[in-house]
Parts: structure tokens; C-alpha cells; sequence
């Protein structure tokens, strides 16, 4: 029995060079049909047969009737078995004039079926594959009584005898004696059984005595060395082993019956393999015995290569011959390779083979007069490929093999295999596909609910967006050959790189790390592959931070490295590099830039407005790594002469990222960063931190926190951050000691005094001039009133209430000795506090 490796794949059994002729039925569903050669053969010697439509049904259920027939046909030849009578019922529900009861019959007499205890046959039953395997060893000479095929354990006995002798090779997936048996794997078995030796029991004996008998059994043997079941029932039969091969290049047999070709087939592989990622990244010279030694459990020291005269190795790819050398360069994961191994234990054929996907541009029964006198039925036009021709005579330069008019439709993508040397396909299939969202990728992999699945070949995975979902397209091995969806380039993938530098350990390992900037404004060291590393440092300097300076697309691969995708070009992002959804545009700036401006100019003029994202990234003098990183939306000072990148939809001039590098900003500050502190803190958390109360102007929200200074923070406005430990950190605000900074767009900070609130008008003074806000809404907002409780009930301010609600603000804007801290945010004033104006 030949050994397998990896399953082999109906498609490959449907590869075969075919030619049929009369000798074999043409049946009308002939692409359905996985088992040809079996089908074929058996169809041509008259053991099977199809319906009166033309059509084979090969996964039909046989019946039991027609499993007799079958069995008779082989025995006795369809002429004779055709002429099988009934002299009388052999069961109570098989009359003799039942279509089936002269094979019934017969295979009774001769123990090679049996019905059931209540008398019944069944004909129009189904049977199982432990019982046909029984049928077909009983025509084989094996004796059901003596071998044990008769009792409860019948099926096991049975099952081992059938199995050891092959009658289940070329099975797709494993033998399943329990369910019911199809019309085409009845066919392969029975053809199986053609090809097995017969066998007899020579010396057995019965003696009866009185009533006791007395068996004396031997053991089943062959009848003579090689002497098959069709040399004995269909010696008109023959394997002609003609010097052929098939369209990859696999060694191939024709069947000839009464001198009539019935085809030429493919011979069954000694060793197949799909080469997996890791043989294909191992450092080892890429011979044929290294996919031996690689895939088997030990190494195979009998199989030898590169033999002279009939034990010569030779080698093909894509059904082109190749030297061996050539043979294996392009030997990359999901490649296939099929090793044929002589008598001598010589490796004399290595077939190769790789898929790659094409989409089907369109199918016509419109075709041309020298395709249709050639047998075409269809026009079939692959994108990329040109016309291919579908024809039922089997013409191997013009059919498209695997084609079904069903299946391969307008829009299909189908996994081919073109010898490019000859322009042919010589395989297809419609490719298997997983649809969903990727949860992780690299280079060469993605992952869909758990399961990894491995590019094919050259093909390299493209930029995607997590939170979408993708089809990928695959190889019957499952191996990967597109992924299909939204692939444009993902802005979450896009860095900033300011350097690359090493750590290598004491041991000498060493590690690679580059230190990045997202879009999102976050600054962070990440591992990086070497290859990476390798195309981003910079071979003239010696010293262990490299600067950058470049934007990249930077995605993880399989060991959580960050590494440049393959199919970028020229490493860096732009617009060259496939990058077609965006412009990035690099340069120093030729004028200042305001919060306020509408754009900016760095070599090709871009507009701003309020969705614009600003990342400043500020780099120390001395060591050029990032010291400070701010960002902003809608608005950002910057200074001419420093170095920024903007990034814009294709097409477009509206900027939707402007990274400035090198020098510090003026930022706008986001409303989350805001909070404010009522009262100068006085309780210490520890020795570095002092509990705080605090008002969010996100949400207008009080909270108390710790916040990490060297002492308590006054009354005003703060930027804050949240630190390691999880302790605040706050930054002054410039309004906060009463000034107006321009650049604050989008909302303000002020304290007055004789101010007044009127209408929807706020006026205040600060310093040496005095504004006015038009159009200020201000009748929602949150007021509290910080001035000492004891000297409000005292009256010992003018206005001697307490001040909670907008009204009240309005009224104490009239004293000279209230002050506020007023937060404004889009023309709503959303929180007040007040206190004593001390002057």
C-alpha cells in the first residue's frame, strides 16, 4: 500500500492526463466524478453502468441488488451474469422474476452475500462499506466461514483484510465501513479488487462423523505469484505501462481492454508533502532527501537520488522540467511536492507544484467555430490569463481542467496551475475561503478565530484594518494565496521613526528596538525585526542611537516584531509604495504657522482646518532621541525652518496629520486635559504628593486626587497627566494669572472683575485692556462659590449671598470685590468659580 504523508487531494486525482475513448462510457456528469480511473475502467469492461440519462450519479447510494450485480459481473463477466435466472424466490422479498434475483441468487449459492434473520434481502437497501468489502473479498476466494467474516465481529475481520490489501487505495479521507456506500466508491473498491491477487485454500477438509464435522482449515494463498483477480475473469484487460507522464510531469499508465484505449492515468505519489513555513525559513540546503529527513519522524536512509539509467532522478515544476537546483528554488510554503520511489528505492520523479489565484472575467457559450469543432462548449476568460476552453472530449491543450459550469461563474476566483513555459493551466479548482476579523498578522500570516493561516508563495499580507472584516482565499491545504477587503493602508500602522539602536546582553544576544511616534501622539520604544532594523540604521555611524527621521508602515509578524511590510517598496510611507489612499508630503516649513492658520506650506501647500491632527514630537539637543510629545485638533503654532510631515487623502489638499519635529509648540489643549483646583492643597498622600479637589471640565465633575508636586498647587487651571504611579501631574495654564492667550482657539479661560454679564454678553478686565465675548450662552453652566462661608453669613463681602446659579453670578458681577475663574467652551460658559476680588 503506498504511504502517504499529506492527504491527497481530490483535485490532484482530477489532474490526469485523460484521453478516453469508445472503451469507456461518456457520462453527461462526468466533472462530478472524483474516482475517473476507477469509473472508467469499470464503466469500459461492462462491471457498472449508467442511467438512462446519460448521467453516472457517482454519489448515489448503491443498493444492495445492485452490489450483486456487481460482484457477478466481475465473476462471471456481464454477458454471462446478463443471463443469470431465478429458478425460484431466493428471498421472501426477492421474487424470481426480481431484476436483481439471478445475481441475488447466484452470489447466495456461492456465500458471497447473505440476507437477514426474518428471510428479507432488501434489493432496495443500502449497504455499507463493511459489507460490499465483504462481497468483494468473498469474490476473491477468501472464505467467509474460515476468515471469521460471519459473527458479531464480523466487520472488524473483515475491514482488517480489506484494508491491508489495499481495496480502499486512493480513498479520499479515511474508510468509514459504517455508512452507506456511494455508486463511485463501489466503483474504486471493485477496481481495487480487479488489481489483487486471488487467492485458494489448499489443503482444507471436512470429515463427518456421525454428527460431528471436523474442519481442517489452511490458510488463504495466492493461486500463483501476481496472478490478479482480471487475469482471471478479464484477461482482455491490460496495463500498458507506456513511457508517459502527465501534465505535471508524473509518471502515468494507460489501460488498454480488448486492444481499445480506455486512458492513460496518473500513477499515485510514494511520498507526498505540502511544505510548511518553517522548512521553507530552515538554513539547510533544500535537496530532495531534506524534505524527507524533514518530514519524516526519522530519516529514510534507504531512498536514494540522482541515480544513472533507470534509476535516474528527474525533476519538474508546473509541469515543466527543471534540474533539480531549479527545482527547489521555488520551493516556498504551500508548495506541493510528489516524490515517485522505484523498486531499487530510488527517488526517480520529483513533481513540484504552486497555486496562485485568478478571478474569472467571464463565461460564454459563444465560441469559436474551430473551439467548437475541438468539443469547447465554453468561453471562459480569466483575468490576467487570457481564454481558456472547456471541452468534454477531454482535449488536454484545450480544456480548462476542474472547470463545471455550475460552479466556475462570472466574479469566481479559482487556484490555478500555469506551466507559464507552454501558457497552459494544467489545474484548477474554486478556492476554499474564510471570511471574519483578523485578530492578529504579519508579513506572511493572519489569524481569524484561532487559526492561522500561512501566504503561499511570494504572496505577502497587505496593510488592514482590525475592526474590519476580510475573505481570505485559499489553497486546498489551507494555505493562504489572497486576503480580500479594505487592504489600503491603515493609518493606525503609519509611525513616526525617530531612531533605531541595539541591547545586547551579557550572553551575546542582542535585541533590536526602534523609538516611534503613533498618530495618536504616543511615544514608545518597540521591538523591531533585524531585518528592519537592519534597512533603517544607518551602516556609516558607529554610535548606539541612529536617527530616522522617516515615516513608516510598521506592522507585527509572527514573534510580536514590529517589521516594514515586504510589499513596500521603498520602506518609507508615501505615495510610492502602493500607498495609493494617501499623500504625505515632507519638508521644512517656509513661514510661521498660527493656531489660527487655514495653512501651511512645506514644500506643496496644504489646508488646515478644525479636524486637522497635529503631533509636535521635540527631540533632545544633545542626544536627538524624543524629549516631549503634544498633539492637538484644529490648531498648533509652529516656527519656519524645522522639518514637518503632512499626510492628506489621495488627491486632496486638506491636511489630516501635520508631524512637526524638533522644536517646541504651543498647543491647543483638548477639554479632557482641564481640570481645576478649588483650593490650595494642605494634606499630604506621602512625601511627594498632597490630596487635592479637583473639578473635570470634561464633564463638570468634582473628584479629590492625589497629585504629585513638591508642594500643593494653588486655585486655577491646570493641563493634567496621570503618571506611572497614578498620581497627577499638573501643568499651569497661562490664563490662569489672568492672561489671554490667542492661541487657545476653540475656547478660553478668564477672571474678571467689574465685569458685568448682560444678555449674552460678557465683559472683563484683565490687566491693561478690557474684552468683551458676544453671543456667550451661559445659562448652563456650574457655579461655585469658593469664598469663605463664615464671612458670606457675616456679610462681610458687598454681596452677601451665596453665589450657585448663573442669575447669581450675574447680580455679584456688579461688586468690585468678586472674581472668577470662567471656563468657555464653544461660546458656553459650562463652569464658574468665584472668589473674593482681595485686590
Amino acid at each position: 500500500m503506498k504511504k502517504f504523508l499529506a492527504l491527497v487531494l481530490a483535485l490532484v486525482m482530477t489532474m490526469s492526463l485523460v484521453t478516453i475513448s469508445a472503451g469507456a462510457e461518456d457520462f453527461t456528469d462526468d466533472s462530478k466524478i472524483t474516482y475517473e480511473e476507477a469509473v472508467d475502467v469499470m464503466s469500459a469492461v461492462g462491471v457498472v453502468g449508467g442511467y438512462a440519462d446519460g448521467s453516472f450519479n457517482p454519489t448515489g447510494s448503491l443498493t444492495r441488488g445492485a452490489a450483486a450485480k456487481i460482484i457477478c459481473n466481475m465473476i462471471l463477466g456481464p454477458t454471462t451474469a446478463e443471463a443469470l435466472a431465478a429458478n425460484n424466490a431466493p428471498y421472501k422479498d426477492v421474487p424470481a422474476d426480481h431484476v436483481f434475483a439471478g445475481y441475488i441468487a447466484y452470489c447466495a449459492n456461492e456465500g458471497i452475500i447473505s440476507g437477514y434473520a426474518d428471510g428479507t434481502f432488501r434489493p432496495a437497501g443500502t449497504l455499507t462499506g463493511y459489507a460490499f468489502m465483504k462481497m468483494l473479498l468473498g469474490a476473491l476466494g477468501y472464505d467467509a466461514d474460515v476468515e471469521g467474516y460471519t459473527g458479531s465481529n464480523w466487520s472488524v475481520q473483515v475491514a482488517k483484510r480489506a484494508l491491508n490489501l489495499g481495496l480502499d487505495d486512493g480513498l479520499e479521507g479515511s474508510f468509514v465501513g459504517t455508512k452507506a456506500l456511494t455508486r463511485e466508491e463501489a466503483c474504486l473498491y471493485a477496481f481495487n479488487a480487479m488489481n489483487t491477487e486471488l487467492v485458494e485454500y489448499e489443503n482444507s477438509s471436512t470429515i463427518v462423523v456421525g454428527d460431528i464435522t471436523i474442519k481442517n482449515n489452511s490458510v488463504a494463498k495466492p493461486v500463483k505469484d501476481d496472478y490478479l483477480f482480471r487475469h482471471e475473469f478479464f484477461e482482455k484487460l491490460k496495463k500498458d505501462k507506456e513511457d508517459v507522464v502527465d501534465d505535471f510531469g508524473r509518471p502515468a499508465h494507460t489501460w488498454v481492454y480488448d486492444k481499445e484505449d480506455i486512458g492513460t492515468y496518473t500513477d499515485s505519489a510514494d511520498y507526498v508533502v505540502v511544505l510548511d513555513e518553517d522548512y521553507v525559513k530552515a538554513d539547510e540546503e533544500k535537496t530532495i532527501k531534506a524534505v524527507l529527513d524533514y518530514v519524516l519522524d526519522e530519516t529514510d536512509d534507504d531512498l536514494k537520488v540522482d541515480g544513472t539509467g533507470k534509476n535516474a532522478t528527474t525533476t519538474w515544476y508546473n509541469g515543466s522540467k527543471k534540474n533539480i537546483d531549479d527545482c527547489w528554488k521555488n520551493a516556498k510554503a504551500g508548495a506541493v511536492i510528489e516524490l515517485f520511489v522505484n523498486d531499487d528505492e530510488y527517488v526517480t520523479t520529483v513533481v513540484a507544484y504552486t497555486y496562485k489565484l485568478v478571478e474569472i472575467e467571464s463565461v460564454s457559450e459563444k465560441i469559436s467555430a474551430t473551439a467548437e469543432k475541438k468539443g469547447a462548449e465554453y468561453a471562459i476568460n480569466l483575468k490576467g490569463e487570457g481564454t481558456k476552453y472547456d471541452a468534454y472530449d477531454k482535449d488536454p491543450g484545450k480544456v480548462l481542467p476542474g472547470f463545471d459550469a455550475e460552479t466556475y461563474t462570472k466574479g469566481t476566483k479559482i487556484a490555478i496551475v500555469d506551466n507559464e513555459v507552454d501558457n497552459e493551466i494544467i489545474a484548477s479548482y474554486v478556492a476554499e475561503t474564510v471570511t471574519g476579523k483578523i485578530s492578529s498578522k504579519g508579513s506572511t500570516y493572519a489569524k481569524i478565530d484561532g487559526t492561522k493561516y500561512v501566504c503561499a508563495g511570494d504572496y505577502t499580507m497587505p496593510t488592514i484594518d482590525f475592526d474590519e472584516e476580510y475573505t481570505l482565499y485559499l489553497t486546498a491545504d489551507s494555505y493562504m494565496l489572497e486576503c480580500s477587503g479594505d487592504t489600503s493602508v491603515s493609518i493606525s500602522d503609519v509611525y513616526y521613526v525617530n531612531g533605531v539602536y541595539t541591547d545586547t546582553t551579557n550572553k551575546g544576544a542582542t535585541s533590536y528596538y526602534a523609538e516611534v511616534v503613533s498618530l495618536e501622539g504616543e511615544a514608545s520604544d518597540v521591538v523591531i525585526s533585524k531585518a528592519t532594523y537592519e534597512a533603517l540604521d544607518d551602516s556609516e555611524s558607529n554610535t548606539k542611537f541612529d536617527y530616522v527621521g522617516e515615516l513608516y508602515t510598521l506592522t507585527l509578524n509572527k514573534d510580536d516584531e514590529y517589521e516594514i511590510p515586504e510589499n513596500d517598496a521603498d520602506n518609507t510611507f508615501d505615495a510610492d509604495d502602493g500607498n495609493d489612499d494617501y499623500d504625505v508630503e515632507k519638508g521644512d516649513l517656509e513661514d510661521d504657522v498660527k493656531a489660527s492658520a487655514s495653512s501651511l506650506n512645506n514644500g506643496v501647500k496644504s489646508y488646515v482646518d478644525e479636524d486637522t491632527q497635529y503631533i509636535s514630537v521635540k527631540l533632545k539637543a544633545d542626544k536627538g532621541v524624543v524629549k516631549e510629545v503634544k498633539t492637538a485638533v484644529g490648531g498648533m503654532s509652529m516656527v519656519k525652518s524645522v522639518e514637518t510631515f503632512t499626510i492628506t487623502e489621495d488627491g486632496k489638499k486638506d491636511a489630516l496629520y501635520v508631524i512637526y519635529v524638533g522644536a517646541d509648540v504651543s498647543a491647543t489643549v483638548d477639554t479632557g486635559d482641564v481640570v481645576f483646583v478649588e483650593a490650595e492643597s494642605s494634606e499630604n498622600d506621602s512625601k511627594d504628593t498632597f490630596l487635592t479637589s479637583v473639578w473635570f471640565m470634561e464633564d463638570v465633575t468634582d473628584d479629590v486626587v492625589s497629585v504629585e508636586a513638591a508642594k500643593g498647587e494653588d486655585v486655577g487651571f491646570y493641563t493634567y497627566a496621570i503618571n506611572d504611579d497614578g498620581n497627577y501631574e499638573l501643568k499651569d495654564l497661562d490664563p490662569k494669572t489672568g492672561k489671554v492667550d490667542e492661541d487657545w482657539s476653540g475656547w478660553t479661560f478668564v477672571m474678571f472683575k467689574k465685569a458685568g454679564i448682560h444678555d449674552e454678553t460678557l465683559t472683563y478686565e484683565n490687566a491693561a485692556k478690557t474684552t468683551t465675548l458676544e453671543d456667550i450662552d451661559f445659562s448652563s453652566a456650574t457655579v461655585i462659590d469658593l469664598r469663605d462661608e463664615d464671612d458670606v453669613d457675616a456679610g462681610e463681602y458687598k454681596y452677601d449671598r451665596t453665589i450657585t446659579s448663573v442669575s447669581d453670578l450675574v447680580d455679584a458681577a456688579e461688586e468690585t470685590d468678586v472674581r472668577a475663574y470662567v471656563y468657555i467652551s464653544d461660546g458656553v460658559i459650562t463652569f464658574a468659580a468665584v472668589t473674593h476680588d482681595y485686590n
